[in-house]
Formats: C-alpha cells, sequence, structure tokens
C-alpha cells in the first residue's frame, strides 16, 4: 500500500480555490490501472487537479475520475501490475480543489 503524506494542508488561494501539497512514497506492488489516492481527495469537497513531479524517470497521472494514480515508464507505457516501485520514494504532488 502506498504512503501518503499531506505536509501542507489545504490553503485558500482564490475566493473558492484550495491547494494542498504533500507526497507519496510507493510500494513492492503497483497495481495495473493505478493506486488508490483517496487520501487526497478526502481534503477537499471537490477535487479539481493533482500533479505530480516526475521521479527517477517515471511520469505520473491522477485520474480524478478513479481517485487513483497511475505511473508510466520513460517510453509512457504504464508500470505492469507488482512491479516494486519502492525507490519511487517522496513524490512530490501539489492537489487543487474546492474545500
Amino acid at each position: 500500500m502506498l504512503t501518503i503524506v499531506i505536509d501542507i494542508k489545504p490553503e485558500r488561494i482564490s475566493t473558492h480555490l484550495h491547494t494542498a501539497m504533500g507526497y507519496i512514497s510507493f510500494d513492492s506492488s503497483y497495481t495495473t490501472g493505478g493506486q488508490d489516492i483517496t487520501t487526497i481527495f478526502d481534503q477537499f469537497s471537490n477535487c479539481k487537479y493533482i500533479d505530480l513531479a516526475s521521479k527517477l524517470g517515471y511520469s505520473f497521472e491522477a485520474v480524478l475520475a478513479t481517485k487513483k494514480v497511475k505511473v508510466y515508464t520513460a517510453a509512457n507505457v504504464e508500470v505492469l501490475n507488482a512491479v516494486n516501485l519502492t525507490a519511487l520514494s517522496e513524490v512530490r504532488f501539489i492537489a487543487v480543489g474546492l474545500v
């Protein structure tokens, strides 16, 4: 199970929008289709956007509809099921949403 740390709780950036920041540390068994990041969504009443910094040649896609994060290789192919991603620790993210 991946670990999510919210180190900057939602802060107002406009009349209605807030941002939260933190990091994700991946585990030893990736799940094809993405891993659950509901903890990030729980910071908002309506999460609108999540951006994750690339790391070690991997890129990330936060899928708002499923509340999951997908991991892609440098060749832009999703990582296979059960791949060990423990080297991907403290991947920074910023999330924007309504509180």
